[in-house]
């Protein structure tokens, strides 16, 4: 289905549910009530996802990329074992210094569960600040109120917290940090917080050098925008040039995502103007009804450069912002839109915008076409590496706070359960420790603490040990390329196919098999 009439539905329904709630109350009126609602959505939403995140985790729905890089990274760091350093023993190809502030929590309990409540608890954790921000520019608590309850409805805020783990999850708190600190006249805590967000990871430099462009073009702030274009620049400058080839002493390929150069210039220019453009943009405005476009400040010098650097890379993962490539829109756009509503606002005080129903329905619709936009672009618990915009599919939605409503969903989530369950008893019994092992995405993570793990198609030389699984199969990987390494293992002399069930399969090196316990179930007994 076309995710242009997906659209049209979303617009259709709040407005339908506008019409029916025409006469019903406007929201509370006390602040008490609307604090006590926000710490309801927070504590629900970081519940919810907490265990649908606990349920992936278990389910080997979270990959060896990206999952098992931060985990690894932080397990050999609580060991001892190197610093900013991963499974694939190099330089982790970021910079992140701040992901180490969470290696305390492995000396607690070396566990990968931490990241999944980390990413929640970071995400959901931010409402309140947001919430307090647009306090400070509303009378009512209804519309801070309706704006922090499309943050947490934002299809992009839950592909975010089910999509494995990453860092980026900080950047929320970070970045409504410093706008209120900002609102409260804390000039320098505002800087500090939002100089810091390049910490958190190096794209970040994009939102800090659009706040500055912001600042620029406001009176009274102009010093402020300099500071933070000139942050911007620092932090650039010392990834590229001083991080990574004098400290890391790697390469930051990431950088070649952009091809910036003089003759690649036109070519970047034009995939603003590709045809998915317009469905992306309106993918990431429609949560919050547009609000972010009401102010050209705003839109141009703070939501539009966070969101053209994505659109100008020729990788179609950031492009369609597949994954976790909208981590900075999911902290900016809601600022935006906070910054657009004031505009809307004083335009209506001074008489230069005649509305032809009263704010109060506004907000209303605003909030109903946010949940609408939730209900059917959500992302589900299994669902990973998928963009809506060039076509939607309905067998993956809708979904309430990425809950299935369909009731087959329920089931698939059962199967995958109970096949993961059995995946990691047969695995983790039948390899030694001392073995190396090349898995596909999905089982990787299991290997990370105990063994030597590569990712698929492995080590030029080989590892001890292949581990496939088609029938838990998220689409990380090309199938071809799946398929290739698989044949290519088969049909090398050294290996032998040695155990098949259940679509696991095992292969291993002829010299190793005595050392594999095997069992017993479908054991594969051809030479």
């Amino acid at each position: 289905m076309n995710y242009y009439w997906i659209i049209l539905l979303a617009v259709i329904t709040a407005i339908l549910g506008t019409m029916l709630l025409y006469r019903f109350h406007r929201g509370p009126e006390k602040e008490a009530t609307a604090q006590r609602l926000v710490a309801a959505m927070t504590i629900v939403t970081a519940l919810v996802y907490g265990l649908l995140g606990w349920f992936k985790l278990e389910a080997l729905q979270m990959g060896l990329w990206d999952f098992g890089i931060y985990d690894s990274l932080l397990h050999l760091a609580a060991t001892g074992q190197g610093w900013m350093q991963d499974f694939r023993g190099g330089a982790f190809d970021h910079f992140s210094p701040l992901v180490l502030l969470l290696v305390p929590l492995y000396w607690i309990a070396d566990s990968p569960g931490w990241l999944v409540m980390v990413q929640v608890a970071a995400l959901a954790g931010a409402a309140p600040l947001l919430y307090a921000l647009a306090r400070r520019y509303f009378s009512r608590p209804g519309p801070p109120l309706i704006l922090t309850a499309m943050y947490l409805l934002n299809p992009y805020f839950s592909r975010m917290a089910l999509f494995d783990f990453h860092i980026e999850c900080l950047f929320p708190l970070f970045f409504f940090g410093a706008f209120l600190a900002r609102a409260h006249g804390r000039k320098w805590t505002f800087l500090l917080l939002l100089a810091a967000v390049p910490l958190i990871k190096e794209d970040f430099v994009i939102p800090l050098g659009a706040v500055g462009l912001y600042c620029l073009a406001r009176r009274g702030q102009r010093k402020a925008g300099w500071i933070l274009l000139a942050a911007a620049g620092f932090w650039t400058i010392f990834v590229l040039k001083v991080y990574f080839p004098w400290i890391m002493h790697s390469e930051y390929w990431h950088y070649g995502r952009y091809e910036v150069s003089p003759g690649n210039l036109a070519a970047m220019v034009k995939r603003l103007f590709a045809p998915h453009v317009p469905g992306v943009l309106l993918s990431v405005l429609l949560p919050f009804a547009l609000l972010p476009a009401a102010s050209w400040r705003g839109f141009l010098l703070l939501f539009a450069p966070v969101l053209g650097i994505q659109l100008i890379s020729e990788a179609p993962h950031q492009n369609l912002l597949v994954s976790h490539y909208a981590s900075a829109l999911i902290g900016v756009t809601p600022i935006a839109a906070l910054i657009g509503a004031r505009t809307l606002r004083v335009a209506i005080r001074r008489r230069k915008l005649k509305m032809p129903v009263a704010p109060a329905t506004v907000w209303r619709f605003a909030l109903l076409l946010a949940l609408s936009v939730h209900i059917w672009c959500c992302d589900l618990p299994m669902t990973r590496y998928y963009s809506y915009v060039p076509g939607w599919n309905r067998n993956l939605h809708p979904g309430l706070l990425s809950l299935p409503l369909r009731a087959d969903w329920y089931a698939a989530m059962l199967a995958t359960d109970a096949q993961a369950a059995e995946t990691r008893e047969i695995l983790l019994k039948m390899i030694p420790q001392h073995l190396s092992v090349t898995a596909q995405n999905e089982p990787g993570p299991l290997f990370i603490r105990h063994r030597r793990v590569y990712s698929v198609p492995g080590p030029p030389e080989g590892s001890d040990v292949y581990v496939f699984d088609h029938d838990n199969y998220a689409g990380f990987t090309p199938v071809a390329d799946l398929n290739a390494c698989l044949m290519k293992v088969l049909e090398n002399p050294e290996y032998r196919l040695v155990f098949r069930h259940n679509g696991l399969l095992v292969i291993a090196r002829r010299s190793v098999i005595p050392e594999l316990n095997l069992p017993p179930v479908q054991r594969n007994r051809t030479p």
